[in-house]
């Protein structure tokens, strides 16, 4: 009983204050602290989310999902080797999110490093489960391309 009297004020505090939700993923409560740079890259608004996100960074330096939003924004502006830096640094964080592995697999291919696109494809295919054609049609243009190179 006493439990009850010390956890049930508690709880109905966090869930006042909106650190308890029924309804959130866990990815929203991870990116909850940052979600404006989010919308903003959403909105294709690439730039200001840079920069929010960076400066946000100061505030959570180990959150793979800053680090993955940030690597998102190096890649649409084609910064592949800076967008690879930030994807590595999230999956130091989380290896559970599966844009980690596609990203770093366009990065790769990009890069034209094809071993390691190939390498990376794959394991993005397999953490999917379910086909996805487009992953599926770069890994077979990345084994035509690395028996092109080593053809040769």
């Amino acid at each position: 009983m006493e439990i009850l009297l010390f956890f049930f004020p508690s709880f109905l505090h966090a869930w006042l204050i909106g650190d308890i939700s029924f309804t959130k993923t866990p990815e929203d409560m991870a990116t909850k602290n940052f979600s404006q740079g989010i919308s903003l890259f959403k909105e294709e608004r690439v730039a200001e989310a840079f920069v929010y996100l960076k400066e946000k960074l100061n505030l959570y330096p180990k959150s793979a999902y800053l680090h993955l939003y940030i690597g998102k924004c190096h890649y649409y502006f084609e910064n592949y080797e800076e967008a690879l830096k930030s994807f590595d640094m999230a999956l130091r964080y989380d290896s559970t999110i599966l844009d980690l592995y596609t990203y770093k697999a366009y990065c790769h291919y990009h890069l034209e490093q094809w071993e390691e696109a190939h390498f990376q494809l794959k394991k993005a295919s397999r953490f999917l489960l379910e086909k996805n054609e487009e992953i599926l049609g770069l890994i077979n243009d990345v084994e035509k391309r690395t028996l092109h190179v080593f053809s040769k």
